[in-house]
């Protein structure tokens, strides 16, 4: 194994590297391609015996390598007789035009445009094309040659893509070189056995290739470990025979086998420090089998992503995914394959220059990394082709190939996502009513913005009809939104105008009262002219009842901490007043008995009549008496007023953060409270005031611990039964303010920062609910659904549904329902998904919760998928 052999004598120019990586071997090559040496004799011989062989097998199978760097180096070489030519072509995307530059140089006429429209006129002949190139070959004197038509399956994608005529043309050009071949032409063809049923579809083909074919049998295991460990020897080099069986071992025969480990030996032998001249060595401490050969493909797929995308800056993070996106597919058999690409094309289905895009697959198909390959010269009508290497890298490379998130993958499901698009726009043009609704609006928006119509272009085209459709339902969204604001607009002036006219109303009332009020005490005061003791008696009656309801009023208003700031001054004018009438009362009683002393002294003077002494004694007797009575009742005065024996209504004070950022409507939670109703009585709503400085929960607090117990319990209930959140809770304050002169039942209804969410008018049942079932577990979770939909009340008003959740919608961005989940939007229905759970639960049916960031209010979407 030491010994270097024969055909490796001094003179021959070996290649950079031993081993070429993940591309086919190149024709100058041939010194390290080692273990198919009886394939190739075996093509050889059928070659020269049949003029024509039909080479397929599976993808990565080495039928390229074959016959480049064995059987077209051999006949350069001159084993089969001196001035062999050999010229090799793709089909790519002018089959007809590539095949006549290869006809043209093995004809010596080199790449001469002029010279390739004659053999391209002599292809055009089709069953006539044999007579057509043996006269141009015999008029230049052409040798023999063989044709290299490499990867012919490319043929039937260009038949889909571009039309059947150029396919027909070229099949039937093959038959006929077959039938009469031409002196000195003999023709090689590779074909991936896939796709063998496709050669049927062309009349006589079959035939020919029935009659040609050769299917690459699989490497022996000697001949494998000579491919692995013979060109190390050309390099002063060595690898284990327990590397080598290590790596054959780990490929396990998978159609990817010979592209995976040569381009593991390259990175390998790329790695290893050694010196100029030095010998070296690849053992099995140097392969890294915890990633094998396809995590060391993928790895190196990576390291180059990262360094392009360093290279290329900001903006350009993405160039590579969609570079490879655009460069793959999956076939109707559900196989990755590739999928070449002009360079111009590409740049425009990315959105990048050309030169931009150059320099990304100039990284990629470098030297040592061979990922990419870009056509050289005029190999297609339409430009430079840019291809990938080998499929190897597709199903290997993680990013790429991930059946789950990759790159592929992700690019198929677009292509479904634009059909639908396509399907809605059908639809949009027959009705332009039917538009998309506005969470699709604002998710296609968003998708469309990495898209442009080049790419569309791929999946059926129609980029204006879909940009018409988004277009149309942007419009429609946002008249929905002008309309939903104008509508909470009208419903917010409604509020404030309901609070105006019941503000208005308690003024009327105020104002009536203190007319009243005035009214009463000026006719007392006139009445009181008339005589003197019963107006004065009525006046200090009416005094003393007025002055206990102010006080009553100030210890309210005082008990509010200045709520009411206008009520405040007129409670302090009627104090005032009061005080004013106090001094009144006394003057009276002073007067009173200054009269009855005067009365006194007159009957003691004598100057009297004596039939009226009696009647002035008696007189003098009742105005002392009255007297007195103005004394106890300016004493009486003076004395707090006890508190009133008749409950009075409820009174609520609402307390709101002043600097919440969360919105908070207070005419509807006005009205809502203004509604609360405990113990056969209404509660009065004094208004909601903002206040700098709140609690860290919402309280209901008390001052009293007979209204805590009694009233306080009740109001807590019915406020609650209100709200979603936040939950009240009832706080205790009559140890601290209890015998403070606050007025009975009073009550003081205090928020912290926070969403105040009312609740419906019948709890979940309110709400809209749809229960989907999976498709693929219909018949586990359809029973389940259906179960779910009979727990809703009679009496409820939300409107409960049973759908299917279809495996196309479910593969689709945004889905991906696995298991039994309640998707709903956060904060607002996050009780509703609560209740809801709970609801299940009793039902045996456990369900996980998941916020949305796209609101759909009203709505909460159940899914049974397990």
């Amino acid at each position: 194994m030491n010994e270097v052999p024969v055909e490796h004598a001094a003179g021959v120019i070996l290649p950079p590297r031993p081993y070429p990586g993940l591309r086919p071997f190149r024709t100058a090559e041939w010194p390290i391609f080692f273990g198919r040496e009886r394939m190739t004799d075996e093509v050889m011989s059928r070659l020269v015996r049949q003029r024509m062989i039909f080479l397929h097998g599976d993808s990565g199978s080495g039928k390229s390598s074959l016959l480049r760097a064995g059987v077209l180096a051999r006949l350069e070489q001159g084993e089969l007789g001196e001035g062999w030519h050999t010229a090799a072509c793709l089909p790519r995307e002018a089959p007809l035009w590539n095949m006549a530059v290869a006809l043209a140089v093995l004809a010596g006429d080199g790449e001469d445009e002029a010279s390739v429209l004659d053999w391209r006129r002599a292809l055009n002949s089709g069953a006539g094309a044999a007579e057509a190139v043996g006269v141009l070959r015999e008029a230049r004197g052409a040798g023999p040659g063989c044709l290299l038509l490499d990867q012919f399956e490319e043929l039937f994608q260009h038949a889909r893509l571009y039309g059947r005529d150029e396919a027909v043309l070229l099949t039937q050009a093959l038959t006929s070189l077959h039938d009469a071949p031409p002196a000195g032409l003999y023709i090689a063809v590779t074909m991936r056995s896939e796709f063998l049923g496709a050669c049927a579809r062309f009349s006589g083909f079959a035939e020919l290739v029935n009659a040609t074919q050769y299917l690459l049998p699989r490497m022996g295991h000697e001949d494998m470990l000579r491919a692995i460990r013979e060109p190390a020897l050309l390099y002063d080099g060595q690898v284990s025979r327990e590397l080598a069986e290590r790596l054959i071992a780990d490929t396990g025969g998978n159609q990817d086998q010979l592209p995976l480990i040569q381009h593991g030996l390259m990175r390998l032998y790329l790695r290893q420090p050694r010196a100029a001249g030095a010998p070296w060595q690849l053992g099995i401490a140097d392969y890294p089998a915890e990633r094998g050969l396809a995590g060391m493909l993928s790895d190196h797929a990576d390291e180059v992503a990262r360094r392009v995308t360093a290279a290329l800056g900001p903006g350009y993070e993405r160039l590579v995914e969609d570079m490879f996106r655009a460069l793959t597919e999956v076939n109707a058999d559900g196989q990755a394959i590739r999928r070449p690409q002009t360079l111009a094309q590409l740049a425009r289905v990315i959105g990048v220059s050309p030169e931009v895009l150059d320099r990304a697959i100039e990284a990629f198909g470098a030297e040592g990394v061979s990922f990419l390959s870009v056509s050289e010269g005029k190999d297609s009508a339409r430009g430079r082709l840019v291809d990938i290497c080998h499929e190897a890298l597709i199903r290997s490379w993680k990013d790429l190939g991930d059946l789950e998130d990759g790159w592929l993958i992700r690019e198929f499901r677009n292509g479904l996502v634009w059909r639908a698009m396509l399907v809605q726009a059908d639809s949009f043009e027959r009705d332009p009513r039917n538009v998309l609704s506005p969470v699709t609006t604002g998710e296609r928006q968003a998708w469309l913005t990495r898209r442009n119509e080049a790419w569309s272009e791929r999946y059926g085209g129609g980029w204006l009809r879909v940009q018409s459709l988004i277009n149309a339902s942007v419009a429609e969204r946002e008249r929905g939104e002008r309309e939903q604001l104008e509508r909470d607009r009208l419903e917010a002036e409604r509020a404030e105008q309901a609070l105006c006219e019941r503000a208005r109303v308690e003024r009327e009332q105020l104002e009536s009262q203190r007319r009243e009020a005035r009214s009463r005490l000026m006719r007392r005061w006139v009445a009181a002219l008339g005589c003197l003791v019963v107006v004065l008696c009525a006046a200090l009656y009416v005094a003393y009842q007025q002055l206990q309801e102010s006080q009553v009023q100030f210890a309210s208003a005082a008990a509010t901490r200045g709520l009411n700031e206008s009520l405040q001054s007129q409670l302090d004018a009627t104090l005032l007043r009061n005080q004013a009438l106090e001094e009144a009362l006394k003057m009276s009683a002073s007067t009173l008995t200054e009269a009855g002393s005067n009365l006194q002294s007159a009957v003691q003077g004598g100057d009297v009549k004596p039939a009226w002494r009696g009647r002035l004694d008696a007189a003098a007797s009742a105005l002392d008496s009255q007297a007195d009575r103005i004394k106890d009742v300016v004493d009486e005065l003076a004395r707090p007023v006890a508190p009133s024996a008749v409950p009075a209504a409820p009174r609520l004070y609402v307390h709101v953060p002043r600097d919440d950022k969360a919105e908070v409507n207070v005419g509807q939670l006005t009205l809502s409270l203004g509604a609360l109703a405990v113990a056969s009585r209404s509660v009065n709503v004094v208004g909601i005031e903002r206040v700098a400085a709140y609690p860290s929960n919402a309280e209901l607090r008390c001052f009293d611990s007979r209204e805590c117990s009694d009233l306080g319990r009740g109001l807590v209930e019915a406020i609650n039964k209100r709200l979603l959140k936040p939950e009240v809770r009832l706080v205790d304050l009559s140890d601290r303010y209890g015998g403070k002169g606050l007025r009975a039942n009073h009550f003081e209804l205090w928020f912290p920062q926070g969403d105040i969410v009312r609740k419906a008018a019948s709890g979940v049942g309110a709400y809209n609910v749809d229960f989907f079932y999976c498709e693929a577990t219909r018949a586990r979770s359809e029973p389940l659904a259906r179960a779910a939909l009979a727990l809703k009340s009679a009496g409820d008003s939300g409107n409960w549904r049973v759908r299917m959740l279809t495996e196309s919608v479910n593969k689709q961005s945004g889905y991906g329902i696995a298991g039994n989940v309640i998707r709903f939007t956060a904060p607002e229905e996050q009780p509703v998904a609560d209740a809801l759970a709970r609801l299940l639960k009793t039902q045996g049916v456990n369900v996980s919760l998941k916020a949305i960031a796209y609101p759909t209010p009203g709505l909460v979407s159940v899914f049974f998928c397990e």
